[in-house]
């Protein structure tokens, strides 16, 4: 099981430099899971195993703190 935690947090830490450099295209569940080396379905499979949501669910919160974040600094 920790082999699997310590994936799921190179998927997080990548989750977030993509969104941080805005680059939309590497954020698709098919560029994690090659990064990963495992299938796709796989992957989200053991995400939500370990995380208890799915890999869409966390991308979409991902992207709205970070984007509250900026409005926040920004003022």
């Amino acid at each position: 099981m920790y082999e699997w935690q310590r994936q799921i947090q190179i998927i997080i830490d990548e989750i977030d430099n993509c969104i941080k450099k805005y680059d939309d295209e590497a954020l698709t569940l098919c560029a994690l899971a090659r990064r990963l080396g495992y299938s796709e379905f796989h992957t989200t499979r053991k995400f939500k195993e370990i995380s208890g949501m799915r890999v869409k669910d966390y991308l979409r919160y991902r992207k709205m703190a970070f984007a509250l974040k900026e409005v926040r600094d920004s003022l």
